[in-house]
Order: structure tokens, then sequence, then C-alpha cells
């Protein structure tokens, strides 16, 4: 199914005066296939413990989408489809002649 989600991106944080303060966000609107799935078992392994139990979507689309990146900081790229925020965790990038990047998310915690 294509739809039509929000990426929120996130720029490095820092410390100000002592205090830890985010990066600049930003957001846009993308195309993309989602389909509901559960992260396969060798994908499992590599995922904290904690997230081994969240519910999973793969994300398929031509915009470039991130996972976190502890050499320069920035955090994963946040999805929001159907009311529900998503965190990229794995990212497949597939060149050739349809070109795409295929994402793991995973539903961030509900309140």
């Amino acid at each position: 199914m294509f739809a039509t989600v929000t990426i929120t991106r996130r720029a490095a944080g820092s410390y100000v005066d002592g205090r830890w303060v985010d990066g600049a966000s930003s957001s846009l609107s993308i195309v993309a296939s989602v389909q509901p799935d559960r992260p396969r078992p060798d994908e499992l392994l590599h995922l904290p413990e904690g997230d081994r139990t969240r519910e999973g979507l793969r994300l398929y689309t031509e915009t470039e989408v991130r996972t976190a990146n502890e050499t320069n900081g920035t955090p994963a790229d946040m999805v929001t489809w159907a009311g529900e925020q998503w965190e990229v965790v794995k990212v497949e990038t597939w060149p050739g002649s349809i070109a795409h990047h295929k994402a793991l998310c995973l539903r961030v915690s509900r309140p």
C-alpha cells in the first residue's frame, strides 16, 4: 500500500551551559510503500533485547531515510504513519534501475 508518511529528522544535539539541548528538527512528507511486518529472526539478534517485542513495519521509498548515527550524534528518523510514531532502526539501500531504500521501523512505545 502506498501512503504519504511524515519523516521527522533531528540534527545532532549538544551541551549548552552543562545542559543537553536537542538539535533542531525538520519534517518532510514522502510517498512510500508501508507494509506491517515483524523483524526476521536474524534481524532480532541485532536488536537490543527491549526492542525485540516491538511491533514493526517495512518502509520502501526512493527518499533516503536514516538510522541513528553515533559517530555524528544524530538520532534516527521518526516516521509518522496512521497516527503512530515509528523509529527507523535498519536501512538497506538498493541501487540499480529501481533504486530504493528499504527501512525496518519499530513502533515507539505509547505513553
